[in-house]
């Protein structure tokens, strides 16, 4: 899969307003998964793609131990 096709798949799959939390974890997830992976392939952006995944992992880790 192309870097733009995973980018918009992410947007497509991104939850609405009132989505439940497993919802906003699952894409906070695929979200870092996608950002690792621009990280890895595109040298120009690696860094600030890097650091968009880890906010992503952060929030949904978040979302997840709020969920609990």
């Amino acid at each position: 899969m192309t870097l733009v096709r995973a980018i918009s798949d992410l947007l497509s799959m991104m939850p609405g307003p009132d989505a439940d939390i497993a919802d906003r974890v699952k894409f906070f997830q695929r979200k870092a998964e996608v950002f690792d992976r621009v990280a890895a392939e595109d040298a120009e952006h690696s860094t600030e793609a890097a650091e968009l995944a880890q906010k992503a992992r952060t929030q949904a880790s978040e979302l997840a131990g709020g969920a609990s």
